[in-house]
């Protein structure tokens, strides 16, 4: 019996370590991506209100580009991030807003939350992690908490196990799914 303890113990021990080394080898793929492109359908929900968008996504050299393909009335919409002080990141519309009927937290906004996901991914250790598989891919779900009491923040990262490939990301402000997105597409060059 204690035999077939300790296999098992070692067994969940090198699956741990396996799941670590998986975490960090996406990780550096990420931080040391010249650019990454991606088409996201993002939901945001408040309440009874569901809101949609389609979203083209570019991360290159310093700068993030975001343009609204859906919904049709916001078409063509193009918002440019840029890190400001600390976490912060501010979105310049050239005059345009967009409601996103979500709180002010960095990272939380359709427009920016591929971005913060993607900081996430590159240059933070997971909370948790285990096997989780998605649509009949096998996936390994990153947790990642935000850090402060209040509101209580935590995002849930999917990345196909085979390619470290970004497919769903779910948000939650205060225990409350507040919004999620599914990669359409994606290139990590």
């Amino acid at each position: 019996m204690k035999r077939m303890t300790a296999l098992l113990l070692s067994i969940l021990l090198l699956t741990a370590c396996a799941r670590r080394d998986d975490a960090r080898a996406f990780s550096a793929l990420y931080r040391e991506a010249e650019a990454v492109t991606a088409t996201a359908k993002v939901e945001v929900f408040s309440g009874d209100t569901v809101l949609s968008f389609t979203l083209d996504y570019r991360r290159a050299e310093g700068e993030t580009t975001v343009t609204i393909q859906q919904p049709e009335s916001l078409q063509g919409i193009t918002a440019k991030l840029r890190e400001g002080t600390g976490s912060a990141v501010f979105i310049d519309y050239q005059g345009v807003s967009v409601e996103t009927l979500l709180p002010g937290i960095p990272g939380f906004s359709p427009m920016d939350a591929l971005h913060g996901v993607l900081d996430d991914v590159a240059l933070s250790l997971p909370d948790a992690e285990a096997p989780m598989p998605l649509d009949d891919i096998a996936c390994l779900r990153l947790t990642f908490m935000g850090e402060g009491a209040a509101p209580a923040l935590m995002k849930q990262v999917w990345l196909d196990r085979e390619t470290g490939a970004l497919r769903r990301a779910e948000f939650f402000v205060d225990g409350r799914m507040v919004m999620t997105f599914g990669i359409i597409a994606l290139a990590v060059i």
